[in-house]
């Protein structure tokens, strides 16, 4: 695997920010004729970042916002030419890490219809259908139940359900 270098921030003032917007874009919203401005929201200065740079280049991303003891994660992205390395995966393991840190139990997010096996190789459990964004991308919630005292603690059984609450 190539060396990455890992890095977790929180708010909008890093260095590393702006770079993140243009990671995003790349690869979630220019792909579909969104505009750049679609690749960020105002959950960002409150959210935990995280960043994979190989050389100088930043090849990954992914956040976690918090909202008492769950936690959201949005906007993973890894550009073309470095997935299938295992970076998604080691975003996931350092934003649940993160999420542990702040007692966060229950993690969701909005999977898109192609990367619902990625994440339930991740320990996430499938809860339906949401959405579809831009009448063209079915979304799905998914979830996992942290386990504090484990960094790879695999969910709970299917019988706990994901906290709904909006962020």
């Amino acid at each position: 695997m190539t060396e990455i270098h890992w890095t977790l921030f929180k708010g909008t003032a890093h260095q590393f920010y702006s770079n993140i917007i243009d990671l995003r874009y790349a690869v979630l919203r220019k792909p579909w004729n969104q505009p750049r401005s679609s690749a960020m929201d105002t959950t960002d200065p409150a959210s935990y970042h995280v960043t994979g740079h190989f050389k100088n280049q930043l090849v990954a991303c992914g956040r976690l916002t918090l909202n008492n003891n769950t936690g959201q994660i949005r906007y993973m992205a890894v550009l073309p030419d470095f997935q299938g390395q295992g970076l998604g995966k080691k975003l996931m393991e350092c934003l649940e890490n993160e999420a542990r840190q702040h007692s966060v139990t229950e993690l969701v997010l909005n999977a898109r219809e192609n990367a619902l096996d990625f994440y339930s190789r991740c320990g996430y459990l499938n809860a339906g259908y949401v959405f579809t964004l831009w009448e063209k991308i079915p979304h799905y919630k998914m979830y996992k139940v942290l386990n504090a005292k484990s960094s790879n603690a695999p969910a709970n059984s299917e019988s706990t359900r994901p906290n709904t609450e909006p962020f």
